[in-house]
């Protein structure tokens, strides 16, 4: 089947180590970064499906102190992934 994988930007207030900490302890995180700009956290996450993806993000990343707001981009179509971190 098809996996939701989408992209949530978190605005926190409070310790932004601690959200992105927390945020990365959830087994869907595939990514997480700390960023400046509109968004204080970004993370990568990929669900078995759509019901998963409001449970993560609803239930479990909205519940973790210091998360102020929370908005999810769904990946539609990757175009270029490419990784050569580590390599020089």
């Amino acid at each position: 089947g098809l996996n939701p994988q989408a992209m949530v930007g978190i605005t926190v207030s409070g310790d932004v180590r601690a959200v992105a900490a927390a945020v990365s302890a959830n087994r869907e995180a595939e990514y997480v970064l700390i960023t400046a700009g509109r968004y204080d956290v970004l993370a990568e996450v990929l669900c078995e499906d759509n019901d998963a993806l409001l449970t993560l993000v609803n239930d479990r990343i909205r519940s973790i102190e210091g998360v102020a707001s929370t908005e999810v981009f769904s990946i539609l179509k990757m175009e270029k992934m490419t990784f050569a971190w580590g390599t020089g």
